[in-house]
């Protein structure tokens, strides 16, 4: 039961958290909409009023604007725009790697090989979004809500920070869902069970929902969000995370207010029913159900369009399109007619004589804003906190397979393995250790039984030790000085720092350190010291075969929800 109800949220979640609709989240004000005016044409702005701002300005589509900014893709990176009689590029902000949407006073943006920052409308940094607890902020939602903002840490955690980078949630939840009406959900592991919960902007529970309930909105809109309970049926959840539910004859819950929710059937029809679920105000006959600003509705009926009112009665008819949509409110409606696209206003009828062939739709370039932070310094130290001067962490240069401690029916025939669980790993790097023997570990014969058993060789001894290390970025420069220092610390000298592969020389072991893959993988070869007798040579075959390896090793990242 567990897994299957874990499953379903998780499904429900990662669908909202992955959506670019944004309609639902952020309900102020949009001052522009981007349109193109000819196919494959420069992008423009108008606003509500149906007046253009800029015409044939952008070759890429830009972002709504909201509170005055917008964005838009300029070669690699992106660029932050204010929407003034001419776009009027933020300071500092037209080589950004992310960026987000400005609202509550903040935009999240990502400079190259940087952590993420909230900056205000003028550029200037308001805050930079540090670890916490010494994990790193892997990325961030894409705007504020209610004055916070979900934050992922390295460890695959979710909190909240205000506008000045504080912590305000410390990040305990492995998925969560945007403020509203001053509430969010979240979901975290209590007592080996995910629990999803209903938390204040402090972070206090207010209320635990019953297991196999699975959302269906993200935020609370009059004190009531959709959901779904473990029969599948639906209904609204209320501040106190109360389930209500609503008719049987209900398969899907469309739009709501606090009087009423438009609803479609088992057969497809769209209706309007009144909040509480227990009257049909609208008999669900429509192909298409959808509220308009003024109270009214838009019904499709076949291939007819029609505004109704909340009993059903036609107001008029709306003619010459072949699709109506709504996708912003503030904007009236959109008609299709063939390729090209004429925003109406409240009485159906274009509100300009422009056609446009595209209009954005984007509130912001993605749902996330990710760091692009790599910290070299972690990389180097994690490989010198695991470096000793005969080995690392419990495998030792001389050691026999005996005294490792190995199974020999689990290495039987083989002369090296991998132990990656003490390997270095963390934001955007991962590594893998190798521990090589100079013999078979463990050999088999037949025993006065004739059964075929195993035994350790006991001329089997750790002859070399690798260590490598896949990073997301070019890290080398960074790195190599950092290990000179601290292999020099430990008691290891080296001939020569400016070389490219640097070889040090220890009492116990030498230590070969190298790049490959445009110094994205470091390599670290530590074997006898060439100057003692060494019974614990290496094959050649096994050298040859490391480096194969590591030509082809690559950094590969972990897929999380949002």
């Amino acid at each position: 039961m567990k897994g299957k109800h874990f499953m379903a949220l998780m499904v429900a979640m990662v669908a909202m958290f992955t959506s670019c609709d944004s309609t639902d989240e952020y309900r102020g004000e949009i001052d522009y909409v981007p349109v193109q005016v000819e196919e494959d044409g420069k992008w423009g702005m108008m606003g509500p009023d149906g007046k253009m701002l800029y015409t044939d300005e952008f070759t890429n589509e830009p972002t709504l604007v909201i509170n005055g900014l917008f964005s838009v893709k300029e070669g690699e990176h992106y660029a932050l725009y204010a929407a003034e009689k001419k776009p009027r590029l933020i300071p500092g902000c037209d080589d950004l790697k992310y960026v987000g949407m400005y609202n509550g006073g903040v935009i999240p943006v990502t400079r190259p090989k940087s952590r993420i920052t909230l900056i205000n409308d003028d550029g200037k940094t308001v805050a930079t979004l540090n670890p916490i607890g010494g994990k790193e902020i892997i990325h961030a939602k894409a705007h504020m809500t209610e004055g916070l903002i979900a934050v992922r840490t390295e460890d695959q955690l979710v909190g909240f920070v205000d506008k000045t980078g504080k912590v305000v949630i410390e990040p305990e939840y492995t998925e969560v869902f945007p403020f509203s009406e001053g509430l969010a959900l979240v979901v975290r592991i209590v007592k080996g069970e995910y629990a999803l919960s209903i938390i204040d902007t402090k972070g206090k529970e207010i209320s635990r929902l019953k297991k196999g309930m699975s959302p269906a909105s993200r935020t609370f809109i009059d004190g009531r969000m959709t959901f779904q309970n473990q029969d599948g049926r639906w209904g609204f959840i209320d501040k106190k995370g109360e389930f209500t539910k609503v008719s049987s004859k209900v398969s899907y819950i469309g739009e709501y207010n606090s009087k009423y929710f438009t609803y479609m059937n088992k057969e497809g029809n769209w209706g309007l029913m009144s909040i509480d679920g227990e009257e049909t105000l609208i008999r669900p006959k429509y192909n298409s159900l959808r509220f308009r600003s003024d109270g009214t509705f838009l019904a499709k009926d076949g291939e007819d369009y029609l505004v109704i009112n909340e009993n059903g009665d036609k107001q008029f008819e709306i003619t010459d399109y072949t699709h109506i949509t709504i996708p912003y409110p503030q904007y009236g409606m959109i008609g299709v007619d063939g390729s090209r696209y004429l925003f109406l206003g409240a009485d159906g009828k274009p509100i300009n004589k422009e056609e446009f062939t595209d209009y954005g739709t984007k509130f912001y370039q993605d749902d996330l804003v990710y760091s692009d932070y790599f910290n070299s310094d972690a990389v180097a130290q994690s490989i010198l906190n695991m470096i000793s001067q005969n080995g690392i962490d419990k495998y030792h240069i001389g050691e026999t397979a005996a005294q490792l401690g190995l199974n020999a029916e689990e290495y039987r025939w083989t002369s090296s393995f991998e132990n990656d669980s003490i390997a270095p790993k963390g934001w955007r790097y991962n590594g893998s250790v190798r521990v090589n023997m100079s013999e078979s570990i463990a050999n088999g014969d037949y025993n006065s039984f004739y059964d075929y058993v195993y035994t350790l060789n006991p001329l089997s001894k750790v002859c070399a030790i690798s260590i490598t290390i896949g990073c997301e970025t070019e890290c080398w420069d960074d790195v190599k000085p950092l290990l000179i220092s601290g292999l020099k610390n430990k008691g290891f000298k080296i001939d020569d720092e400016d070389k490219d592969e640097l070889n040090f020389k220890g009492k116990e072991c030498d230590i070969t350190a190298y790049s490959l893959s445009n110094g994205k993988t470091i390599s670290l070869w530590m074997s006898k010291p060439a100057t003692q007798t060494n019974d614990l040579e290496t094959p050649e075959i096994m050298i040859d075969s490391v480096v194969d390896s590591l030509d082809s090793y690559t950094y590969t990242d972990t897929v999380v929800a949002w």
